[in-house]
């Protein structure tokens, strides 16, 4: 359902280079992989990867971070349990990646401000407030007049998608204390906080792969409840 959104369809299409925005998926993923993943050795090589090439895309420092930070203690025990050539391994892998990027700011160290989202002119509160109200609105009222991205004016979510979004979300804070809610809000919170001070609409593509997870998982427990009210 998410890559027949319109926004998603639009992008793509222009090939923008807020397509890379997504990379926060991958992260996600990746955070998954290291936590579920049965081959720990294969989790952090790929992670090393990611996380290298997700510092290209603006503002996932942010994220790299904060997910570190949160996860900090099951990270450590996951790292010290590698032998020394996996260890070093995952150390080449970011480096090579890693190193185009670190000489193009020592060369132009303008660049750091582009990659942490910072805005030439910081906006005021209630300008913040707006940003951050306008984007809410593109996706359950009205979008932002913007052939580019944008079908007219029309919200990303339709009635349907939103109805079984709210079911997801009630679902979801059933389960608040579990480490899925608090990083799907964490994700929210960084993404929503960054368009509030840059003002640019299209980060919403940002939190769309995981407003169809929540979608999904309100679609999932409707199922469940109507099988039980109809079996097969």
């Amino acid at each position: 359902m998410f890559a027949t959104t319109t926004m998603f369809l639009q992008t793509a299409r222009h090939a923008s280079p807020n397509v890379m925005l997504l990379s926060l998926l991958a992260l996600f993923a990746v955070g998954a992989l290291i936590r579920f993943g049965r081959r720990v050795e294969i989790s952090w090589m790929v992670a090393s990867a990611v996380i290298a090439l997700s510092l290209y895309t603006p503002v996932m420092i942010y994220f790299v971070i904060a997910g570190a930070l949160w996860q900090f203690r099951r990270v450590r025990n996951s790292f010290e349990e590698l032998p020394s050539r996996t260890i070093i391994i995952c150390a080449a892998i970011f480096s090579v990646l890693a190193t185009p990027l670190a000489v193009s700011i020592i060369r132009d160290p303008s660049l750091y401000k582009e990659l942490l989202g910072i805005p030439a002119v910081w906006p005021t509160l209630t300008e913040a407030g707006l940003n951050v109200g306008r984007a809410v609105l593109s996706l359950f009222v009205v979008s932002p007049y913007n052939p580019t991205y944008w079908l007219g004016r029309q919200p990303i979510l339709d009635i349907f998608a939103t109805a079984l979004f709210v079911y997801g979300i009630s679902s979801l804070f059933r389960s608040f204390r579990l480490d899925r809610f608090l990083a799907l809000l964490g994700i929210a919170v960084l993404t929503f906080a960054w368009i509030a001070i840059t003002g640019n609409m299209q980060a919403i593509i940002m939190v769309l792969p995981f407003i169809y997870i929540i979608l999904g998982l309100g679609l999932q427990n409707l199922t469940g409840k109507w099988l039980k009210v109809f079996p097969r």
